[in-house]
């Protein structure tokens, strides 16, 4: 069986959607497993009509403790031997179960397989259209377990949260979804079940495609939060990690996002100084650094010239740092 798990916040007029559409699955043998995660919506109502005519809808309630805490609840939850996770406004191909499900059981050797995933829009009949027939240009496409992977993954995220089918035997290897992280989840988990030495397979099958929705309104408001907890994600892995190679490839991502963050902290900070040291203190927290009442003070003068020499300065000195730290 194949649990799927949803979780769900206020997503009342996009969930009735993702749900009608898991009936198109060729695979039959699953369970939706919904978790309301504190709605004050009509979740409830509108998981428990589908679960009325169909007794594979299930619907648990917890209070808001955002979408990890909803997936870990999920996985406690379920009765398959298969993990899909889904977002409450997303779908999946029809044969994305029926394939990958085939796939685990012939290839032991594997604990996730993933494939290809494609942006869509709703349209008037109900049928998602595809904006792409191509991937997200920041997806990889690797097979196998150990280095290959690893050196791959800590890069960068390589597919999107419903994109794999995972081996429910995973979260006893690796342990749960990190409740403190709240964007760059996903890369988290990969990225702990790659230096777990759990197999990864990629297949690009025909229709099994994740379908990512298209949302008209853009998601920039948030950017700065993505970064944020990137930066935590590094941090955290840049602990559990112990060849140097690694090490390399983390210090790099991290001035990656330290660079981005302080250019939003550049914007923001025209408009809301509050919220520019917020984000400023947030991050110096996140890196462990001491230096933080001397960009305090920055932002307090006024000076958007200052700010931006400093930052800057601090990005040339950190690449010096980490050029010369890895000559070879």
């Amino acid at each position: 069986m194949v649990s799927i798990i949803i979780p769900s916040y206020n997503a009342a007029s996009l969930l009735p959607e993702t749900l009608r559409s898991l009936q198109k699955q060729k695979y039959a043998d699953w369970e939706c497993i919904v978790v309301d995660d504190g709605s004050t919506d009509n979740t409830k109502e509108i998981v428990t009509a589908f679960s009325n005519q169909d007794d594979r809808y299930k619907y648990f309630y917890q209070p808001n403790e955002g979408p990890s805490a909803a997936r870990n609840r999920g996985i406690n939850e379920s009765k398959g031997g298969y993990i899909q996770f889904l977002d409450s406004d997303d779908m999946l191909e029809s044969d994305k179960l029926h394939k990958q499900v085939e796939l685990l059981d012939a290839k032991v050797e594997y604990d996730i397989v993933y494939g290809n995933s494609c942006y869509f829009e709703a349209s008037e009949n109900g049928e998602p259209r595809l904006i792409s027939k191509e991937d997200p240009n920041w997806q990889r496409k690797v097979s196998g377990k150990g280095d290959i992977v690893i050196s791959t993954i800590l890069k960068g995220n390589i597919m999107v949260v419903h994109s794999p089918l995972v081996r429910k035997s995973v979260f006893e290897n690796i342990g749960f979804w990190d409740n403190e992280i709240m964007f760059n989840e996903d890369w988290d988990v990969w990225t702990r079940c790659a230096l777990k030495g759990m197999g990864f397979l990629f297949d690009d099958t025909a229709n099994t495609k994740a379908l990512i929705r298209l949302h008209p309104e853009n998601r920039s408001k948030s950017l700065y939060k993505m970064y944020l907890n990137g930066l935590k994600v590094c941090v955290k892995i840049d602990n559990l990690v112990e060849r140097n190679e690694y090490h390399k490839i983390l210090k790099l991502k991290m001035i990656y996002h330290r660079k981005f963050l302080e250019k939003e902290i550049m914007k923001v900070y025209v408009v809301d100084k509050n919220l520019a040291l917020s984000i400023a203190k947030s991050m110096f927290q996140i890196m462990q650094l001491n230096n933080y009442k001397i960009y305090e003070s920055l932002i307090e003068s006024g000076s958007p010239l200052k700010l931006r020499m400093y930052y800057l300065s601090q990005y040339v000195l950190n690449t010096i740092k980490y050029k010369i730290a890895n000559v070879s």
